[in-house]
């Protein structure tokens, strides 16, 4: 447990030091790929294929859980 610790300490301590080290027009660049990606039509397909399977595995759960699966207590109290 320790070394796991140790060893997220030391990640985080690196990546904050060389994101610093790279500074803001870097993390610009970064920010306008992304949003450029965000805006393709193959990022908007994919997340529309992702939505449309998210609501089938609703679908299809739906009769397993019950009706009553949106309460807080998951309809068993």
């Amino acid at each position: 447990m320790g070394r796991m610790k140790t060893g997220l300490i030391v990640g985080f301590a690196a990546g904050y030091y060389f994101g610093t080290k790279a500074g803001r027009e870097r993390y610009e660049q970064i920010q306008g790929w992304l949003r450029d990606i965000r805006d393709s039509k193959p990022y908007e397909k994919a997340q529309a294929a992702v939505e449309l399977g998210i609501e089938r595995v609703k679908q299809q759960a739906e009769p397993l859980v019950g009706a009553d699966s949106g309460s807080p207590n998951g309809g068993s109290r």
